[in-house]
């Protein structure tokens, strides 16, 4: 960065600006006097205004209740994506694709900063939230009981989703300029007026805490030049140490990459869920021999090329472009359904509308591959009945106590991914077979690298070996595999049947299931949410494949 350039970056009113309110507020909230008695005055009567619309209002606490649940969180997030997904598509501040990259990776790496110092270091102020201290407060949870939701704290001060929700609006008005102003206030309303309606944080709590935290951090990065010089070097480094990059950014934030990030997501979604295989949704979603040809192309010349330090050559034959959109819809997906909504608690809690959306989804794409064998011959109707009688012995299976060894973790990444690949074989229903489905996914919540290694290695070392062998079946029985697939469909469909009478067993300290078996519904369970859940998973397949069709590579 030259001279002019550095000059250029330098803001001194915004910083000045920055550094004065964060002063201000500061002194105003955390020195007792007149200032402070009018922040507390202010809070609770914005609390009384906000939480008195729920008094007598069972609607309203739904809606509400609904909104301070973990997985709203989602709505701000994927917007917040979409934002930033069209600045690095489309321009901003920075010239070249590489550094708009880099600049979100920076808006990212800021955000965290914040938030992890914020939990660790500085500001853990015992200040309990408006519902546990003031009266009349209605409690979203006493109200509303069946929706897991936050209208609590005891930790109010400062706002976690205003901070992070405030910190990505000033990263959202440093790309786009003033018109993104309001797109920032709106997405920080989002994310915070939820928690205050519920009584989960008080007003200053985001005017105060969370502007604290990020106004200064984010003025010295953004009115000085610290942000641009980061961005510029983060970017030289990676033209340096790989030129195929910029073609490849620009090509990678391309129209196609989105419906290859959604399918991604399918297939992630489905892999929680035991019962349900991710390598179905690929097969329904048309992507299913693309991605065996993609995991193939990690064959014995590829790894020769590798050791013998040819890596532009080995690079050269990965199909980036659709392996990396799809994998991040498969991360993406894992990570919000462990992290944001514990969908492992809704299997165990509320399996019955869960299954009911897989039944549909699983049930939905059974009638359209068999739409495609309207005249099926006596060797075709063999084919799917071989697939249907494996189908229902692997579902059949009961869910064992096995060691948690480091050797076993590697073997039963090695199973799961196999099964993930196959279509109606369900590598999360392997793991719960194997006992490890509670392991692996606790382990993904809380970053457990000593079970999170040997599973990751036993699934690329399964993922090689298991794709070369579906790869070479489909080359040469084609017909015969889509019939034995659609059979496995059908054969497992009794594993995501919603009504079932399960039985679990405690089993090392750990509620597991052990038995499980299917009954047929009173009339009236139809129109419940099981029934309905049935429904959507029709529609969204349906959807699904039509979406597919129009956007087949």
């Amino acid at each position: 960065m030259n001279g002019n350039e550095a000059k250029k970056n330098w803001n001194p009113p915004v910083l000045a600006g920055a550094f004065v309110t964060t002063a201000v507020l500061t002194l105003s909230w955390f020195v007792p006097g007149p200032w402070r008695d009018a922040w507390d005055a202010v809070d609770e009567a914005v609390f009384f205004a906000l939480n008195g619309i729920l008094a007598d209002n069972r609607s309203m606490a739904v809606f509400w209740a609904l909104a301070n649940n973990r997985a709203f969180d989602l709505v701000p997030a994927v917007l917040f994506l979409m934002l930033f997904w069209r600045y690095m598509a489309h321009g901003g501040p920075e010239e070249g694709v590489l550094e708009r990259v880099a600049a979100c990776g920076l808006f990212v790496a800021y955000v965290v900063a914040a938030t992890q110092i914020l939990d660790q270091i500085v500001l853990n102020i015992a200040r309990p939230s408006p519902s546990l201290v003031l009266e009349p407060a209605h409690r979203i949870t006493e109200m509303v009981p069946w929706i897991r939701s936050k209208d609590s704290s005891l930790h109010s001060f400062p706002g976690d989703h205003g901070t992070v929700s405030i910190m990505f609006s000033i990263c959202l008005i440093r790309c786009f300029g003033r018109r993104a102003v309001w797109w920032g206030v709106g997405l920080v309303l989002l994310s915070t007026l939820p928690r205050m309606v519920g009584g989960a944080h008080w007003l200053s709590d985001v005017l105060v805490g969370s502007l604290v935290v990020a106004l200064a951090p984010l003025a010295v990065a953004f009115a000085t030049p610290l942000h641009a010089a980061l961005v510029g070097r983060i970017a030289a480094l990676v033209r340096r140490l790989t030129p195929w990059a910029d073609p490849f950014a620009r090509r990678f934030f391309s129209a196609a990459t989105p419906p290859l990030v959604g399918k991604g997501v399918c297939m992630g979604t489905a892999d929680i869920i035991p019962g349900v295989s991710g390598g179905t949704m690929a097969y329904i979603l048309g992507i299913y021999e693309r991605l065996l040809g993609s995991i193939t192309v990690f064959n014995r010349d590829w790894f020769r090329n590798l050791a013998r330090l040819k890596i532009r050559e080995s690079l050269a034959e990965i199909p980036f472009l659709f392996l990396a959109p799809l994998g991040f819809g498969i991360l993406l997906a894992v990570w919000i359904f462990t992290k944001m909504i514990p969908l492992p608690y809704f299997v165990q809690h509320h399996p019955e509308p869960v299954y009911g959306l897989f039944f549909g989804l699983v049930g939905g794409s059974v009638v359209l591959l068999l739409r495609r064998h309207a005249r099926p011959r006596v060797a075709d109707g063999a084919m799917i009945a071989a697939g249907i009688a494996i189908g229902v012995v692997i579902v059949s299976l009961v869910p064992a106590s096995t060691p948690d060894a480091a050797w076993f973790i590697f073997l039963s990444g090695m199973l799961a991914i196999s099964a993930m690949l196959l279509p109606g074989i369900s590598g999360s229903f392997i793991l719960l077979i194997l006992g490890k489905y509670a392991l692996v996914l606790g382990a993904i919540g809380d970053l457990d690298l000593r079970v999170l290694v040997p599973f990751a290695l036993g699934c690329g070392t399964g993922l090689l070996a298991f794709a070369h062998g579906l790869k070479w079946l489909l080359s040469r029985y084609n017909h015969a595999m889509h019939l034995v697939i659609t059979g496995l469909l059908i054969g497992t469909l009794r594993a995501v049947w919603p009504f079932q009478e399960r039985t679990y067993a405690v089993v090392r300290d750990k509620e597991r299931l052990v038995a499980s078996e299917p009954f047929w519904p009173a009339a009236d369970a139809w129109l419940g949410p099981a029934g309905l859940m049935m429904l959507l998973g029709f529609a969204i397949i349906y959807a699904l494949a039509r979406v597919s069709r129009e956007h087949r590579p």
